[in-house]
C-alpha cells in the first residue's frame, strides 16, 4: 500500500478491477486533486495515456501526468487524469429511476445526447477512435448532470483487430473478438446504456433484445424505443452507424417530443382561456339576472381557470428561460474546458 507516488499523496482509494488500483491524490505543487491509476497491464496503461493526450473534449477526462514507480521488485506503470467528482452512471440511473421516480424524467433524452455528443467527437476524429469499453462503471454524473468519460484502455482506432479484447458482457457487441474494430461496438453498447438510464435496470440479456411492449412497460417512450432498436441490430451492418448519425436520431426523437407537448400545452390554453373567460361572462350574466349563487360559482370557476392559465404559462416562461440560461452556462463552461486542454 503506497502513501504517497513521487509528488502525489494518497488521499484514499477509490476502487480496484481487472486494469488496475484507482486513488484520489493530491499534487502537493499545485494542491489539486487527481485520479491515479495503477495500470496492471503496462500496454493498455500506455495505449490509454496516448489517447488521453490527443482527446479534447470536455466530456472526457483529461491527462496530467504518466511515469513508472517501482511496486515490489517491478516497475508499474501509473497514469494521473483528472478528477471526475460524481456518481457513476449506473448508481445515478438507479438512484433516479427509485428514490427519484417522477423527477428529473426530462434529463434523461439530455443525458443520452451528452453521452451521444461524446462518441460524437470519438467516431468524427480524421482516424475514429473507438472507446470499446462503453459501460456505467466508465462514465461519471457530475453534480451539474455534465457527463464525463473515462478508462481508454481498450480504445482503439477504427479498422484494429478486436479478437482478443475483453468487454463487459451485458455492453459487448455479438461481433466482440472476432473481426476488427468499427463504431458499432460502442453503438450497441450505447443502446444497453439507453435502457438503463430510462428504467434504471442493468442489462442482463445479449441475445435477446426486449420487445417494444416490454420496453414500454419498463418506462422507455415511444419514440425512443426506435433508436434503442437500431443500436442493438445483431448486424452490425443495420445499426445506427456512428455517433454523428447517433445524435442526429436522438435530437430528432426530441422534436417529436416536443411537437407532443406543445400540442397538449396549446389545447390547455385554449382550454383554459375559452371556458375561464365563457365562465366568467355567464356568471356575471346570471348573477344580474338574479341567480345570484349559482352566477356566483360559476363566476369563480371562471376566474380560477383564467389565473391557473396564467399561473401555467408564467411557469413555462420560466423554464425556457432557465435552460437557455443553464445552456448557455454550459457553454461556457465547455469552451473554458477546451482552452485548458489545449
Amino acid at each position: 500500500m503506497y502513501d504517497k507516488l513521487g509528488k502525489y499523496q494518497i488521499i484514499k482509494k477509490l476502487g480496484e478491477g481487472l486494469e488496475g488500483r484507482v486513488y484520489l491524490v493530491l499534487d502537493e505543487n499545485t494542491k489539486e486533486k487527481y485520479a491515479l491509476k495503477i495500470c496492471k497491464n503496462e500496454a493498455e496503461g500506455r495505449r490509454e495515456a496516448g489517447f488521453l493526450r490527443v482527446l479534447h473534449h470536455p466530456g472526457i477526462v483529461r491527462l496530467h501526468d504518466c511515469f513508472y514507480a517501482k511496486e515490489g521488485e517491478e516497475d508499474v506503470f501509473v497514469l494521473v487524469t483528472e478528477y471526475a467528482n460524481g456518481e457513476s452512471l449506473k448508481d445515478y440511473c438507479i438512484f433516479q429511476n427509485t428514490k427519484r421516480k417522477g423527477e428529473g424524467d426530462s434529463g434523461k433524452p439530455e443525458l443520452c445526447k451528452k453521452l451521444a455528443e461524446i462518441l460524437k467527437y470519438l467516431h468524427s476524429l480524421p482516424v475514429p477512435v473507438i472507446h470499446c469499453d462503453l459501460k456505467p462503471e466508465n462514465i461519471v454524473v457530475r453534480e451539474n448532470g455534465d457527463v464525463t468519460l473515462f478508462d481508454f484502455g481498450s480504445a482503439r482506432r477504427i479498422g484494429e483487430d478486436i479478437r482478443e479484447m475483453k468487454s463487459t458482457y451485458a455492453y459487448a457487441a455479438p461481433e466482440i473478438a472476432i473481426g476488427k474494430c468499427s463504431p458499432a461496438i460502442d453503438i450497441y453498447a450505447f443502446g444497453q446504456l439507453m435502457i438503463l438510464i430510462f428504467t434504471g435496470k442493468v442489462p442482463t440479456w445479449n441475445d435477446q433484445i426486449p420487445t417494444k411492449k416490454a420496453m414500454i412497460r419498463m418506462g422507455i417512450p415511444k419514440t425512443v424505443y426506435p433508436v434503442i432498436l437500431d443500436c442493438l441490430r445483431k448486424d452490425k451492418e443495420e445499426r445506427i452507424p456512428n455517433g454523428t448519425e447517433l445524435v442526429r436520431r436522438i435530437l430528432r426523437c426530441e422534436r417529436k417530443n416536443g411537437r407532443v407537448l406543445r400540442v397538449l400545452s396549446h389545447f390547455r390554453e385554449v382550454l383554459f382561456t375559452n371556458a375561464g373567460a365563457i365562465g366568467s361572462f355567464y356568471g356575471l350574466f346570471r348573477y344580474y339576472k338574479g341567480e345570484i349563487e349559482s352566477g356566483k360559482m360559476i363566476l369563480l370557476i371562471g376566474v380560477a381557470l383564467l389565473l391557473a392559465e396564467l399561473l401555467l404559462e408564467s411557469v413555462e416562461k420560466e423554464r425556457r428561460f432557465g435552460n437557455v440560461f443553464c445552456k448557455y452556462s454550459l457553454y461556457l463552461s465547455q469552451t473554458k474546458a477546451q482552452k485548458e486542454s489545449q
